[in-house]
C-alpha cells in the first residue's frame, strides 16, 4: 500500500512539474533557400521562405513545433534540348525550374545549451504553383533536421537540410521529349539560412 502511494505521488509530481513547464509561444520565421532537384544536372537556386511557427516547450529540454512556411524551390540552369524545325538541328539550351510550396512541418525539438537547439521532423509540402510542363505529384512529403542559436531577446538564426522522398517531375515525360534531361530520381533537397522570432506572450506581471 505504501508503495502504491509513493508511486502516486511520485506520478502526481511529474505531471504537475509538465504542467508547470509547458509553455506556448507563436512566432514567424524567414529566410535564404538554397535548392535543387536531384539528378536534374542543374544548379541550386537561390530563393527564399517565409511563415509562421509555434514553439510548444514541454519540458526544460524538449518541445514541439509546428510550422506552416510559403517555399519557393525548383533548380536553376537545366540542360533542355531543343530540335529547330527549319533548319532540322537539335540544340541546348539552359531553363531554371521553379516550383513553390505551402510546406506542413511539426518538428521535434532539443534544447542543449546556452541558447542552442537542434530540430528534427516531417514535412508534408503542397504544391501551389510551378512553371513544369509535367510533374509526377503535387503533394511532396520529406524529412527536415537543423541547428539554432537564440539570442536573449529571442531572435534565433538557424540554418536547415531537409530532403524530399516523393518524385517531383514526370521523368518519363521529359526523357521520351526532346525537353529536359533528367535522371529517374528527381526528388527535393534543399538547405535554409534563416531567422525566427518567438513572442512571449506572458505579461510583465507574471
Amino acid at each position: 500500500m505504501k508503495k502504491l502511494v509513493l508511486i502516486a505521488i511520485f506520478c502526481s509530481l511529474g505531471v504537475s512539474e509538465m504542467n508547470a513547464q509547458v509553455t506556448f509561444k507563436p512566432g514567424i520565421r524567414g529566410g535564404l533557400n538554397l535548392t535543387s532537384i536531384t539528378q536534374s544536372r542543374g544548379d541550386f537556386k537561390p530563393t527564399f521562405y517565409v511563415g509562421a511557427l509555434g514553439e510548444i516547450k514541454l519540458t526544460r529540454r524538449y518541445g514541439l513545433q509546428p510550422e506552416i512556411i510559403y517555399s519557393s524551390q525548383g533548380s536553376n540552369n537545366i540542360i533542355t534540348e531543343n530540335y529547330d524545325y527549319n533548319t532540322g538541328v537539335n540544340f541546348r539550351s539552359k531553363k531554371d525550374v521553379e516550383i513553390n510550396y505551402i510546406s506542413l512541418s511539426m518538428l521535434n525539438k532539443f534544447y542543449i545549451v546556452n541558447g542552442f537547439h537542434a530540430v528534427v521532423g516531417p514535412t508534408l509540402d503542397f504544391m501551389v504553383s510551378d512553371n513544369l510542363v509535367a510533374h509526377d505529384s503535387d503533394v511532396d512529403l520529406g524529412i527536415g533536421f537543423g541547428l539554432g542559436y537564440t539570442l536573449p531577446s529571442g531572435l534565433t538564426f538557424e540554418a536547415r537540410f531537409k530532403k524530399g522522398v516523393v518524385y517531383v517531375l514526370e521523368s518519363e515525360y521529359y526523357q521520351s521529349g526532346s525537353d529536359f534531361f533528367f535522371g529517374d530520381y528527381n526528388t527535393n533537397i534543399l538547405f535554409q539560412f534563416g531567422v525566427s522570432y518567438a513572442f512571449n506572450l506572458k505579461s510583465k506581471k507574471e
